[in-house]
């Protein structure tokens, strides 16, 4: 790992003030609308027609429980970091150990959060980016989906 690495570190206590992206801003607004009084919005809430222009920035991994893992559902076309990685589990994914401890901390704390870090991970362009990671449940109480929506900070050849 290079030297520039940005170790990520999850930002739960952050506003739409602190996100780097218009489509950040939209997502988080939408997410915010959707959960209304609810800890937690549920994945049938979520209707891509509502955000067609920040599709192309969002991931999503479906949450399993027992053991806790997060398995690669889909990923937008301007999310290249995890692009060839549909169906994975992120922990069968090098470089992504400390993704695993925020998405976890997501799950136990039912909350979203914040992150900038340098993908260590991808055999292209390195890529510092922003990420929004929000927890979605069907059953209100916990979380089976989690949604991001990149933003990419900065591209250099490394």
């Amino acid at each position: 790992m290079s030297g520039n690495y940005i170790k990520p570190i999850a930002n739960f206590d952050f506003g739409v003030d602190d996100l780097y992206s218009p489509e950040q801003k939209e997502l988080y607004q939408y997410w915010l609308d959707k959960k209304g009084d609810r800890v937690m919005p549920s994945k049938v809430d979520f209707d891509p027609i509502d955000v067609p222009r920040i599709l192309a920035f969002i991931s999503m991994e479906n949450v399993t429980h027992d053991p806790l893992r997060f398995e690669v559902r889909l990923t937008g076309s301007k999310t290249s970091s995890l692009e060839d990685s549909k169906g994975q589990f992120i922990d069968e994914i090098n470089g992504t150990e400390e993704i695993l401890i925020m998405l976890t901390q997501m799950v136990e704390l039912k909350k979203p959060y914040i992150y900038t870090s340098k993908i260590n991970w991808d055999k292209r362009k390195y890529k510092t980016y922003s990420s929004l990671v929000l927890p979605f449940s069907d059953d209100g109480i916990n979380v089976n989906l989690s949604m991001s929506c990149h933003h990419t900070l900065k591209i250099t050849e490394e």
